[in-house]
């Protein structure tokens, strides 16, 4: 049996309908989390063998899945506990030799790993975007003819970054590309979740920076609840005084992608 029928029969087609206008209408201006990569703090993992090569270097957190037959997901020991934010990642696409290969941001991931979403790019200028159900995959974006995959001319080619954005309040969901508005869509699955990559089989490429940014009272209320999120035991008040010291980081960030705006 083909990996494309293996694909066809382990993924549901789902019928989702997409909103025409954005659906998260919160203003994300607190610093909740933040990595530039350009140390390496133990917080992803590093790996080199004959499947995987995961290793932060220039700046950026090198992801390569060597490994033809099935995918891989990388989770960072911070933990997010916030339902409510607005995540930004860009990423850069070297490499993607089949079908299924792809470069993507999971989030909503459920800790006992019954479900997840992940969104994907390619190397192609195409994007998707699944579900994880139980053990098995279903596709929210385009259909089974083409493995979910849809074309965008939103996405930039392979070597270039691409800005992923995913906002979320109340379980509802905004992707955006580059600044560009997407999609959104509703799904009642997930009250929370972690955050992380995920590679496809035969994959490479790079992870220049990942923001998440939430609201002042959604970090006050984690602060209130003292949840532990697995980062050496430090608790969300914690975090949120480290990252205060962030911010000129993000800002300067920020000031750079619009001069590249510019010149584009």
């Amino acid at each position: 049996m083909t990996g494309k029928a293996v694909f066809a029969i382990l993924c549901l087609l789902a019928t989702l309908t997409y909103s025409k206008a954005q659906l998260v209408k919160e203003n994300f201006t607190e610093p909740a989390y933040s990595d530039s990569f350009l140390t390496d703090n133990g917080n992803w993992k590093t790996v080199s063998s004959g499947d995987n090569l995961f290793i932060i270097q220039n700046g950026a957190y090198l992801i390569q899945r060597k490994n033809q037959n099935s995918p891989y997901s990388i989770f960072p020991q911070w933990k997010n506990v916030l339902n409510s934010y607005e995540l930004n990642c860009e990423i850069k696409v070297q490499q993607c030799n089949l079908p299924e290969s792809g470069a993507g941001i999971i989030f909503m991931a459920q800790e006992d790993g019954s479900g997840a979403f992940v969104f994907e790019i390619n190397a192609s200028k195409q994007y998707r975007l699944k579900q994880l159900v139980g053990i098995n995959f279903k596709i929210l974006s385009g259909g089974l003819k083409n493995n979910g995959w849809v074309n965008s001319d939103m996405l930039n080619p392979a070597g270039s970054g691409n800005l992923i954005t995913v906002r979320t309040h109340e379980r509802n969901y905004d992707l955006l590309i580059n600044g560009k508005y997407l999609l959104s869509f509703t799904e009642l699955a997930y009250k929370g979740g972690n955050i992380g990559f995920f590679t496809g089989p035969s994959s490479k490429f790079t992870v220049e920076y990942l923001n998440i940014f939430s609201t002042p009272q959604h970090l006050r209320k984690s602060r209130e609840t003292q949840t532990e999120t697995g980062e050496e035991g430090k608790t969300i008040e914690q975090l949120i005084k480290e990252n205060a010291l962030l911010k000129d980081t993000i800002r300067q960030l920020r000031t750079e992608l619009k001069k590249q705006k510019v010149k584009k």
